[in-house]
């Protein structure tokens, strides 16, 4: 008999703290709130785009592209994220009106709720729907915007550009880390705080002559050095110890010379010097050579920072700090990546297979760099810095330093 009295409360106790729960949970009193109800009629999507795609500068301030960019995009991502059919509610957003909503939210960094008012819909489903955009965005177009290097003329196009544009031989691109502002992630300590005295991630680039992005690495820990990122990240792996894995032409000769010397990478002095990456002269006791190969390095380096900086102005989202968690940031801020090299006209390339031989040859040689990586990358510094004073020597370059 006390067995069963103790069970029967033992029931009524579990009753009670499932009613006391359930109580003291949030009722949700609409499944849209009225406020909503008017979308399609003040709505910013339906007050706004459809004037606004008569006047096509302010089509280009509104989204940061034009609208035929805008269709191109709509036409390769629709099917992603066009409304499914949903028996309990009628009322669906449609894929145009996603995309307007994702591109204002990345060029404005405006919060979810901001833009729950403007466009008078959830703030859950203002998250869902951009956060839904961007994965269709890097679906279909990292790999058509940032493609991986396939061949020794994909290097040599960008050696070729960097070499007119910027007067800098045997360059591959210019590398350098930007540190994108975040709140604290959750249960992530102090990794994310950086010497700036605020929580960030990382996005480590390689850019090329024209300003658009090579590769990109994201999401490393704001407090980590830009060397250790670059080094860590499987571009800087390769890189820095199997260059023959990423079609790295062989060497060539420095224009009106008969010196040949090695494809490069230029960074500042954090990333430290290799064969393959050229770093300026440290110290301020230098050379009037020192400090010419310094300035010259610096014209070819900036690209990148450059980059960075038409990045940031276009997609502001990336100037403030990140409301949300790590995992949503990260495609987030690849998405701000692709489009940049979208609207930059980014070139398709060709992906000839006749190049295996060539490398193959070269792989003698770099067995041999890796064997004495130190005094072979001061040597090829130095003969780069011959170069920029003779054959390679601009006049103006003299009243620069």
């Amino acid at each position: 008999m006390g067995r069963a009295k103790n069970k029967q409360n033992l029931l009524i106790a579990t009753a009670l703290c499932i009613i006391n729960k359930r109580s003291s949970q949030k009722i949700r009193r609409f499944q849209v709130h009225p406020l909503f109800h008017a979308r399609k009629i003040h709505g910013e999507y339906f007050s706004l785009i459809e004037r606004l795609e008569l006047f096509p500068i302010k089509f280009f301030e509104y989204f940061r592209m034009s609208r035929q960019q805008f269709q191109c995009i709509l036409l390769k991502i629709r099917s992603d994220i066009q409304p499914r059919f949903n028996l309990f509610r009628n009322d669906t957003i449609s894929a145009k009106e996603k995309l307007c909503l994702t591109l204002r939210f990345l060029a404005t960094g405006a919060s979810f709720a901001d833009l729950s008012f403007r466009f008078l819909m959830g703030k859950t489903t203002v998250r869902w729907c951009i956060m839904q955009t961007i994965q269709a965005i890097n679906k279909h177009f990292t790999d058509l915007v940032m493609r991986v290097p396939e061949s020794p003329s994909f290097w040599k196009e960008i050696s070729l550009d960097f070499l007119s544009n910027w007067n800098f031989p045997n360059c591959l691109g210019a590398v350098d880390g930007k540190h994108v502002k975040m709140f604290a992630p959750r249960k992530s300590g102090s990794f994310n705080f950086n010497y700036k005295k605020c929580f960030s991630t990382i996005l480590m680039a390689v850019v090329d002559a024209n300003y658009k992005f090579i590769m990109v690495s994201i999401g490393a820990h704001g407090s980590n050095a830009d060397s250790t990122v670059f080094a860590s990240s499987n571009f800087g792996k390769a890189w820095l110890s199997n260059p023959k894995s990423l079609f790295v032409p062989a060497d060539q000769k420095l224009p009106s010379t008969e010196n040949c010397l090695p494809f490069v990478l230029v960074g500042d002095e954090a990333f430290g010097l290799r064969y393959n990456l050229m770093t300026p002269f440290p110290g301020s006791h230098l050379t009037t050579k020192q400090r010419i190969f310094n300035y010259r390095l610096s014209r070819a380096r900036r690209i990148v920072e450059s980059t960075f900086g038409i990045l940031a102005h276009t997609w502001r989202v990336l100037i403030k700090p990140l409301e949300i968690q790590m995992d949503l940031a990260k495609p987030l801020i690849l998405c701000c990546c692709v489009l940049h090299n979208f609207l930059q006209n980014e070139k398709e390339h060709l992906n000839p297979s006749h190049f295996q031989d060539e490398f193959s040859a070269q792989l003698v040689d770099q067995d041999a760099r890796n064997a004495e990586p130190a005094s072979m990358a001061v040597n090829i510094r130095n003969a780069f810095s011959d170069w920029l004073v003779t054959e390679g020597n601009l006049d103006y370059q003299w009243e620069r330093i």
